[in-house]
């Protein structure tokens, strides 16, 4: 179930270039999904937004790739995917200076779990938007009702996964 402005759906999964790229032309359901959960998060005025999950199973980073085809594919609007898993303290500077600094296009956020790294907070903080990324039977309440109140201020919406085949 994806709820962004009312729009609810559940995604077939999250997987490398899933609006874009070969699977998400092919599949027409695939692409349509992702083309309201893009519509949706669009629908906000943001330069920067934190894509941020909830446990170590799923991968924002995959939704974050997902939804920077779907804005370059649908919307040919410039929009940059940045990999923040594993920020440290060493690198948080950086990829905060990064943040801060998006003047041109979108810059999409992938992040860790806040309860694996708790660095990946303060760049969520730092986006203009958070989109909360959950993933259906695995996926804790309390883990997320947290991370919601973290980034309750900045979130747009959610994204609510199944689980992968085979995990």
């Amino acid at each position: 179930m994806t709820t962004i402005q009312g729009v609810e759906l559940v995604t077939a999964g999250a997987g490398p270039s899933l609006a874009a790229g070969a699977a998400g032309r092919r599949d027409p359901t695939l692409r349509l999904q992702w083309h309201k959960i893009m519509t949706g998060a669009l629908r906000h005025a943001w330069t920067s937004l934190a894509v941020v999950t909830t446990g170590p199973a799923a991968s924002s980073l995959d939704v974050a790739r997902a939804l920077t085809d779907a804005i370059r594919y649908y919307r040919m609007l410039p929009a940059e995917l940045m990999d923040a898993s594993g920020v440290t303290r060493a690198s948080v500077g950086a990829i905060l200076e990064r943040i801060a600094s998006t003047d041109r296009g979108l810059l999409i956020v992938g992040l860790d779990s806040f309860l694996d790294n708790p660095m990946a907070i303060v760049v969520a903080q730092a986006a203009q938007a958070s989109l909360l990324c959950v993933t259906l039977g695995q996926t804790e309440t309390k883990a997320a009702a947290e991370a919601l109140e973290i980034i309750r201020a900045t979130t747009i919406g959610s994204v609510v996964l199944r689980p992968r085949s085979g995990k």
